[in-house]
């Protein structure tokens, strides 16, 4: 007897295939034998198993959007997620929200609670998509990556932030529970609160491989942070598997958290002759509440900017605040009289020699500035040897530290680009070397701000994880990327809570630790 065929969508051609073998880093590269396409619940158990049978490394992928090499896969299949996009078809959701609303599009469902506080949300929906179907109800989802075409369950796996992650936090604050395919192949719904962390160890529910796995702690920066699992005392099996890069389960649906969208909305860009003085503007509006996100761009980011906008001012730095305004009335185009001028006064205290503001239709505008400068500067590294770009966040009280150290490497004369999440003291160092020379240079430049980043008690990746990376120490013996922020002893214990999830190493292999 023949053995039966799989009757999930899969891709075999090359050709094909090779549109999941990379991401948007554009340095990593892979293969796979083959791409599986499951669209509810039981598919993506088939998938799994498939995978168990044949002994075949199973790598995860969303919309491609990360820059770590994580959804690159070294051999074996692929379980891409993008066709789990309704809700109807996912199997295994707790009976008690079958009477909440639907939310629909074409090929899109999610489910709201009566109260519009929760939302079920299938994981290859993307944030756009998922911000389109909220917005008619003026709900928001809150974590806002920089990439909103990536999906849901990516941004879950990597615990995803962005901009407004000053104000609202990271994506694992918001997941409420998760609806996961484990290693065994087995559909397992996780709710906050279930399974805790009692004396080091979490008493898994059924269908994980184990019963119990033990969570020693590890020492976790004192910032947002990407890098590793979420180790600590009493932790939460939801808040294990977020951010966990997809090594321990297949994220499949989620209930997350949803929120009154903020509204009105104003976005206000001041422009300086100093990088200090920007830095101090910064400061001067931390404390004001009606702020979502504090951006920065340095003058060779706002060079990069002016291909596109050619209208963007000659300056040294520039600092963007999204914020909302108290509005007596119903939200009209524009902020009410005296809002914009006590920014744009605000901004004058600090020096600014120019500034921008947009409210209403404008908004889409400025937020496609603030979202240029990626895209330009990877036109730009296409045609030379490529970019090294930094994912650091330091605690507040040590930003002034690496803000030097940022400075003082600089001073070897590589281009560079220094931007992002000013209001997380979270910048991106994009290193910009022209020649391989430059670039073995930056990777020594990358790997002593790393080491700066965690002695100064910061991350390695805030919002991106680590994925594959790798860096060399100072002999130059590579290391994954998350040793330089724990060490062996810290790749040994994510290394053992993988195996007790994993035993045989399945899921994406080589991602965040390396097999023993």
């Amino acid at each position: 007897m023949k053995p039966s065929q799989p009757t999930v969508r899969q891709i075999t051609d090359p050709d094909a295939v090779s549109r999941y073998t990379d991401d948007e880093s554009s340095a990593f590269h892979g293969e796979a034998s083959a791409v599986y396409l499951p669209g509810t619940t039981r598919e993506v158990e088939e998938v799994v198993r498939i995978a168990a049978k044949t002994g075949a490394e199973l790598t995860l992928s969303g919309a491609g959007t990360s820059i770590t090499g994580a959804r690159v896969p070294e051999g074996g299949i692929v379980l891409a997620t993008e066709r789990l996009r309704d809700i109807r078809t996912i199997e295994g959701i707790p009976e008690d929200t079958d009477a909440w609303s639907e939310v629909r599009e074409p090929d899109a469902c999610i489910r709201l609670c009566e109260e519009g506080s929760l939302a079920l949300v299938p994981a290859g929906i993307r944030l756009s998509e998922l911000d389109q179907l909220l917005e008619p109800r003026d709900l928001l989802y809150p974590p806002d990556p920089t990439e909103m075409t990536a999906m849901t369950g990516g941004t879950i796996a990597t615990n995803a932030s962005g901009a407004r992650s000053y104000r609202y936090g990271a994506t694992r604050k918001w997941v409420e529970a998760l609806l996961v395919v484990t290693s065994t192949g087995t559909a397992v719904w996780v709710g906050r609160g279930d399974h805790l962390a009692r004396d080091g160890v979490i008493e898994l529910p059924r269908g994980f491989p184990q019963r119990s796995v033990a969570v020693p702690s590890l020492a976790l920066p004192q910032t947002k942070n990407a890098a590793g699992l979420r180790l600590a005392p009493e932790v939460d099996l939801v808040d294990l598997i977020v951010g966990s890069e997809g090594i321990l389960a297949v994220v499949v649906a989620a209930l997350v958290r949803l929120v009154p969208r903020p509204q009105p909305l104003m976005q206000i860009a001041g422009f300086f002759d100093s990088p200090l003085d920007a830095l101090r503007c910064a400061d001067d509006a931390r404390g004001d509440a009606d702020v979502l996100a504090i951006e920065y761009f340095d003058r060779c980011a706002l060079d990069f900017i002016r291909h596109e906008y050619p209208l963007t001012p000659d300056a040294a730095a520039c600092v963007m605040f999204e914020l909302t305004y108290p509005c007596a009335e119903a939200p009209g185009p524009h902020p009410p009289e005296g809002v914009l001028e006590r920014w744009i006064s605000r901004l004058g205290a600090s020096s600014s020699t120019g500034d921008w503001a947009a409210a209403g239709e404008q908004l889409e505008t400025m937020k496609a500035f603030r979202h240029a400068l990626p895209e330009q500067v990877n036109r730009w590294v296409g045609q030379r040897v490529g970019k090294l770009g930094t994912d650091m966040a330091v605690p507040a009280a040590a930003f002034a530290q690496m803000w030097r150290r940022y400075e003082e490497v600089r001073s070897v004369g590589i281009a560079s680009v220094l931007f992002g999440h000013l209001g997380e003291y979270h910048l991106h160092l994009n290193f910009l070397p022209e020649n391989e020379e430059e670039l073995a240079r930056a990777r020594e430049l990358y790997r002593d701000l790393a080491r700066t980043a965690v002695e100064l008690g910061g991350t390695i990746s805030a919002e991106h994880g680590v994925g594959k990376k790798k860096l060399t120490d100072e002999t130059g013996l590579p290391h994954p990327y998350l040793w330089f922020m724990y060490g062996e002893e810290g790749l040994r214990t994510v290394q053992r809570i993988k195996a007790a999830f994993d035993p045989n190493w399945m899921l994406n292999p080589q991602t965040m630790v390396p097999r023993p």
